[in-house]
């Protein structure tokens, strides 16, 4: 996987897809005659760009090849591979399919635009596939690609913000297509990066490769996947229009929560005039209360009157912290729990979430001192 220092959740789907993609290896080793045919991109760029190169059989005939999917956040979602090259009979066929990003569910980040899909493998992730394409397909055997998972590894860039898992699988399915009993291998590599308990989950592409039963040449499939190039022009076409998207995301994301801030903050000046008249209220009853029953308070509650009318006048609570002897002064604009952080030179926060539990290192939750 491409890596960036400081990846976001969204930044790092979209590396790892993006250096899975472009993760092609060379070399055909076939004897049979071959020919080398385009894979484009065909509205990336306003114009087709050739994306790609691969060796088909002889004869073979080839059409499809990369569209854009903008109207999804998740950008490594956005490139979709539809492309197949076909054999003179018409039931041979070999297909690059579109891949996916998601995050493991239940490592969701909020932040992050990609699907929470509940696929940890490749044997899932294939089985999912294949029940999209081929419902009520058999599944006739399934074998780890220990060799293409480790080619995965070693291309990788290391992973600075977390760590990442590569795994590789291959499933052979039945099925019949009209009265011919058909057989069909597809192929997936799978990359996982977690950071900070957020787990991303990445597939370039699915191969596939079908013919009728008796006929599937397994080691075809391999071939073919193999010859592929990815065109040097294309890559960093590619990479900026990719980087672009992402910049773009991330600042709607950030303007979205700006503008969240600012609702916020407007609700809570709203609150302010209802919580100054509470105050104000709540010292009126104190006085009177306290006016009947003077002869029991004396100085303290002297200084209580004081104490609380000057809390109105300031619009704030007061709270103790114990732990370094302070008194802090918080104003009623913020939510009316107080958490310190830290003993050496304490930070505080307010909320108003009743839920908030405090740091259990080193957080408390302060008392209003009455």
């Amino acid at each position: 996987m491409r890596s960036v220092p400081r990846l976001s959740p969204l930044r790092a789907t979209a590396a790892a897809a993006l250096g899975l993609a472009l993760a092609l290896v060379s070399g055909l080793a076939s004897a049979a005659p071959t020919q080398s045919v385009a894979i484009d991109d065909l509205d990336g760029f306003g114009r087709p760009v050739r994306a790609a190169t691969v060796e088909i059989p002889a004869g073979w005939r080839a059409e499809g090849g990369i569209r854009w999917d903008r109207s999804t956040d998740c950008v490594a979602n956005r490139m979709r591979f539809n492309w197949r090259a076909s054999a003179p009979d018409g039931r041979t066929a070999y297909e690059i399919m579109p891949g996916l990003s998601w995050q493991v569910a239940g490592t969701e980040n909020p932040f992050n635009p990609c699907p929470a899909v509940p696929l940890n493998s490749a044997r899932s992730y294939l089985e999912r596939v294949i029940s999209q394409r081929h419902p009520g397909a058999r599944v006739i055997q399934y074998r780890d690609r220990q060799d293409l998972s480790s080619q995965m590894a070693r291309n990788a860039a290391p992973n600075p913000n977390g760590r990442s898992r590569f795994d590789a699988g291959q499933i052979l399915i039945g099925y019949r297509e009209g009265n011919v009993e058909m057989r069909e291998v597809l192929t997936a590599m799978l990359s996982f990066s977690e950071a900070q308990g957020n787990v991303v989950g990445g597939v370039p592409t699915v191969s596939a490769l079908r013919s009728p039963d008796g006929a599937l040449d397994f080691a075809l499939a391999d071939r073919i996947g193999n010859s592929m190039k990815a065109d040097r022009q294309w890559i960093p076409m590619m990479q900026q229009a990719t980087q672009r998207a992402i910049q773009d995301i991330s600042d709607r994301q950030a303007a979205g929560i700006s503008a969240r801030h600012n609702r916020r903050m407007a609700e809570i000046n709203a609150r302010g005039s209802a919580d100054r008249a509470a105050i104000a209220l709540e010292s009126n009853r104190e006085v009177a209360q306290i006016y009947s029953n003077v002869w029991n308070n004396g100085q303290d509650t002297d200084a209580r009157i004081h104490a609380r009318n000057k809390e109105a006048i300031g619009e704030y609570r007061r709270y103790g912290d114990p732990a370094n002897d302070t008194t802090v002064h918080n104003s009623i604009h913020n939510g009316p729990r107080v958490f310190s952080h830290g003993s050496n030179a304490p930070t505080y926060t307010a909320t108003d979430d009743p839920y908030a539990q405090p740091d259990p290192y080193n957080g408390t939750e302060l008392e209003r001192i009455p």
